[in-house]
């Protein structure tokens, strides 16, 4: 059992009675009438082999098969898989399965269910994302850091839906924190503007000091396939198999502020030096170090098939 879910387990377990296949008991606590995100806090390396495979850099291993999904997602799992999420089920008490049964998530919240997936992929994991949750969402998905996840080169692949038209920025796919001066911090967003946008942090005194990815805008209602490969030579987001190489300026707020940047800026960086627990649903880049406390940006829509892999896929 991974550390996010020895910590999420006994209020999964008190929320289990009551819930449903398609929904769990909101899990979030009302303090004075508002309502209060759960601290999710990660326990520290429990012994020294943890502190030292905290400390490890896996690095692309060039012998791999290109075996990632395409967009057939009965594609099986391939050798390269680090952890594949495919929302067929939830349990009763959240857990979001791993195909590898290495990297088990959570889901976090009441305000979720399962629905058609992209044909022939099953079901997929959709988030309500009322209109009270955009700035802070009650519901999410969660997985714990691994060593696993110290990447220099590798690729994230998943489907995406949006249910609302474009004016409001919706999280899918976050592994951040706030006011860190550390590498491989990135998320992968809609921007208000419909585009889907992929982030990834470098140290303040680098120049650029982030890295950041565009699309066109894309289409509300429908499915999309979005890849996100980082390393070398240098990171590259795809969308409905197409290279994301807008230039526009987009309008982002990953912090207290909305910032407009310049689409079209990357580089070589990995992710590895990032000790975050990524969250699914939503952006995480307020939150304390190593902490779910303050996620925003809900996501109104679905996500299906999302695969974690430590091989860079071949051009489309």
């Amino acid at each position: 059992m991974t550390r996010i879910l020895r910590l999420l387990l006994p209020g999964l377990l008190a929320m289990a009675v009551g819930c449903t296949r398609a929904g769990f008991d909101d899990q979030t606590q009302k303090t004075d009438g508002k309502t209060a995100q759960p601290d999710l806090k990660l326990t520290p390396a429990s012994d020294a082999m943890d502190a030292a495979l905290d400390a490890e850099v896996v690095a692309v291993d060039t012998t791999l098969p290109n075996d990632l999904p395409t967009n057939d997602c009965r594609t099986p799992l391939g050798l390269s898989a680090l952890a594949l999420y495919r929302f067929e089920t939830i349990t009763a008490v959240g857990v979001l399965a791993d195909e590898t049964g290495k990297h088990p998530g959570a889901l976090v919240g009441a305000k979720a269910s399962l629905v058609a997936g992209p044909s022939g992929c099953g079901k997929a994991l959709s988030f309500l994302g009322f209109p009270s949750d955009i700035d802070q969402p009650t519901t999410y998905g969660a997985i714990d850091h691994s060593p696993a996840w110290n990447l220099q080169s590798g690729s994230i692949s998943f489907w995406v839906r949006f249910d609302r038209a474009p004016g409001q920025q919706g999280g899918i796919l976050s592994r951040d924190a706030g006011d860190q001066n550390q590498p491989g911090h990135f998320s992968i967003m809609r921007a208000r503007d419909g585009r889907i946008i992929a982030r990834l942090q470098r140290l303040k005194d680098e120049t650029p000091q982030q890295y950041l990815l565009c699309s066109k805008i894309v289409s509300t209602g429908s499915w999309h396939r979005v890849r996100f490969d980082f390393g070398v030579p240098h990171a590259e987001l795809y969308v409905d198999g197409k290279l994301a190489q807008e230039t526009a300026k987009v309008a982002t707020r990953f912090g207290s502020k909305i910032e407009t940047n310049a689409c079209g800026v990357t580089g070589p960086a990995g992710i590895a030096g990032n000790q975050n627990p990524w969250v699914i649903g939503a952006l995480n880049s307020r939150s304390a170090d190593g902490t779910i406390n303050s996620p925003h940006s809900a996501l109104a829509g679905a996500i299906d098939n999302l695969l974690i892999s430590r091989a860079r896929q071949a051009k489309p």
